[in-house]
């Protein structure tokens, strides 16, 4: 860690669920890009780690020789606001961009209805909520249905940053395989590090679930590295995979539908068609003119 502290120049903000460690894998490998002495800092999102302030954020980067590029990927940061003085809402965004007004923001988002699935299965296994737990009656500290809402965590962002400050990554296209080398050149771009640089195992895949087949196939010595030649056998496997205790088909149709308008939300509010697919009758949003 270089002993002169320095500002950072891009923060992965969110979401949960959503491939951010995928990505953080693939940008921590570019000799150009310093990264904080975790994966998540957690500084925006948790007071305490805020106690020394501006400089005790900076000390938190390594910055080599040869860095261009210094950042974090706390996934938290898209959700995250704290109480003020008066019993004000301040969100995140409005403390980093009081103190980095210029920096990059990448944000990555998932169909809310297979992220929300993931969060139950997450939570679950853990221990937080039992077998058969609905999304609908879980304890809403865990942000299982809200942190579907994008758009509405978007806003706060969006209203202090300029729109091409945030690149917005979406799971099911841009961290599709046959995608993924193209999204880390615009990552890279975005990040204003050399574009042309591969990462090593692109195509492995992180916190997956353990039953899904391609998690353990796409971290194989050589084959994983080939998705191309196995995957589409594996497919059907992963699709036939044990869902959640307690989450059938209604149980898919009303997330579909309770997140049927914060879609809307979303489309409008980035003015682009979203990539996850229609549900529930839906017709897919189409772009904002």
């Amino acid at each position: 860690m270089g002993s002169t502290p320095v500002d950072p120049t891009f923060l992965v903000i969110g979401g949960q669920k959503c491939g951010t460690t995928w990505l953080a894998e693939m940008v921590s490998q570019h000799p150009q890009v310093g990264t904080g002495e975790r994966k998540e800092l957690h500084f925006f999102n948790i007071p305490q780690h805020r106690a020394e302030g501006l400089e005790g954020y900076r000390r938190q980067f390594r910055r080599p020789p040869g860095i261009r590029a210094l950042g974090e990927f706390t996934p938290d940061y898209l959700y995250a606001s704290e109480t003020g003085e008066n019993g004000e809402r301040i969100p995140a965004a409005e403390t980093v961009h009081r103190w980095f007004p210029g920096i990059r923001l990448v944000v990555c988002l998932r169909d809310p209805v297979e992220r929300a699935l993931s969060a139950l299965h997450h939570h679950q296994q853990r221990g937080r909520l039992p077998a058969g737990a609905d999304p609908f009656t879980a304890p809403p500290e865990l942000g299982i249905l809200d942190k579907g809402r994008y758009a509405d965590h978007l806003a706060p962002w969006l209203e202090r940053f300029p729109r091409e400050q945030l690149l917005v990554l979406f799971h099911e296209r841009e961290m599709a395989d046959e995608h993924k080398a193209e999204t880390m050149r615009q990552v890279f771009t975005h990040l204003g590090v050399a574009p042309d640089f591969t990462p090593a195992h692109l195509y492995h895949r992180y916190n997956a679930r353990r039953d899904d087949p391609t998690t353990w196939l796409s971290r194989l010595p050589l084959i994983g590295d080939h998705p191309g030649l196995w995957r589409p056998l594996v497919r059907p496997l992963a699709r036939l995979r044990r869902e959640s205790p307690g989450v059938t088909a209604t149980t898919r149709q009303d997330l579909a539908e309770y997140y049927r308008e914060p879609n809307r939300a979303l489309a409008r509010q980035l003015g682009v068609e979203l990539p996850w697919p229609a549900r529930a009758g839906e017709v897919a949003v189409q772009p904002a003119q």
